[in-house]
């Protein structure tokens, strides 16, 4: 393990357990994103797989805004989540 996890592991011991818990399941999660990439594009090296993590990141702001202005503009549907379900069935 090296210095700086170390140091992280040590501050984070001193929180109260439901923010170590919460901080535990996001980094829980990077891993897991982490070794996904990794496992994505073995032969890539960490430039490209931070590329392609920023990439992706991007995008997703895009999605939000683009969210944001559809829901400003009035642009949604109100149904349940079995009427969403059914709907995007019936377009199969």
């Amino acid at each position: 393990m090296t210095e700086l996890l170390e140091r992280a592991i040590t501050a984070l011991k001193k929180l109260p357990d439901d923010n170590q818990n919460a901080i535990a399941t996001r980094l829980l999660a990077e891993i897991a994103d982490e070794q996904k990439w990794f496992n994505r594009f073995p032969n890539g090296t960490d430039i490209q797989r931070d590329d392609l993590a920023d990439l992706r990141e991007q995008e997703l702001t895009i999605a939000l805004a683009q969210t944001n202005a559809d829901l400003a503009a009035g642009r949604y549907l109100k149904e349940s989540a079995a009427q969403h379900l059914a709907r995007l069935e019936s377009m199969e």
